[in-house]
């Protein structure tokens, strides 16, 4: 798939084994690392959310929500709009150099073939349309005064014929404070 834009330089070591693992109850099914973890069974995740965590040192996580699609956004500042909302969720919005959006590029294909097992719909809407975001934020984790540089991944699918927006982010910490909670796990 042609990207428009530079993701950086997002790569999977060669001796990574991966698992498949059902989200959503079997609706969907992804392949992630064999040691990332269901967060589900450590705490409650919202029906509409997975949540998947590295169980190993990384403090890696993986996280795909299934949400509203809210037509007053443009499918254009979807990216931005989710970023934004991630921004609040995490408290991360104490300066903007914290909050940095490092690229948004749209994917383009051939959405015929990519998006074909998306219902068929008579009503008069707007084509699938699917976004990429990359990021970095300073996040506490568990609401600790010490913040970590995490990068995000994020990407948009928009599939305005069920109403939906499938939101997924990859994060990734780039460095931990000291005394983080992800500090002490990563020095195991």
């Amino acid at each position: 798939m042609p990207l428009q834009g530079d993701l950086g330089r997002l790569s999977i070591a060669e001796d990574v084994q991966f698992k498949q693992c059902q989200l959503f109850g079997g609706a969907m099914a992804i392949l992630l690392p064999v040691s990332f973890i269901d967060v589900s069974t450590m705490r409650e995740i919202p029906d509409t959310q997975e949540c998947w965590a590295d169980a190993g040192t990384s403090d890696q996580s993986f996280i795909i929500e299934i949400l509203g699609l809210d037509d007053t956004v443009a499918d254009e500042d979807s990216p931005k709009f989710y970023w934004d909302d991630l921004v609040s969720l995490n408290e991360a919005a104490q300066n903007p150099e914290d909050t940095a959006v490092q690229s948004v590029c749209a994917v383009t294909a051939d959405f015929e073939e990519t998006f074909k097992s998306v219902p068929p719909t008579d009503a008069k809407v707007a084509e699938p349309s699917c976004w990429l975001l990359q990021g970095k934020q300073l996040v506490s984790k568990f609401k600790e005064h010490d913040r970590n540089t995490v990068k995000i991944y994020m990407a948009v699918m928009r599939l305005p014929s069920v109403d939906s927006d499938i939101v997924i982010h990859l994060n990734l910490p780039l460095s931990l404070a000291p005394a983080s909670s992800s500090a002490a796990v990563a020095e195991t």
